[in-house]
């Protein structure tokens, strides 16, 4: 084991998470209350297990995260300044 191997943190904070993840702290807050990214409770600080940061990234999820929309999903929105059937541009 090399020096930083042991230095490496097991647990996180939701705000080191979220970095790691590349989003936001309300979506890793999401992600643990539907029990998707397991995380302990010490005290009043909620930390996520390292691992399970990278087996949540390493798997595929179709769906996205964050709360439900009813709007169209991106891949079928039109491109920006595309115009739609009447010409004019969006």
């Amino acid at each position: 084991m090399t020096r930083a191997e042991e230095l490496d943190p097991i647990l996180l904070s939701r705000a080191k998470a979220a970095f790691l993840l590349g989003v936001s702290i309300r979506s890793v807050d999401y992600l643990i209350s539907k029990n998707e990214l397991p995380a302990r409770r010490i005290g009043r600080r909620v930390l996520v297990p390292y691992s399970s940061l990278l087996a949540w990234a390493r798997r595929d999820h179709p769906e996205s995260f964050g709360p439900e929309k009813d709007s169209e999903s991106v891949e079928s929105m039109p491109a920006r300044g595309a115009s739609d059937r009447t010409g004019s541009v969006r």
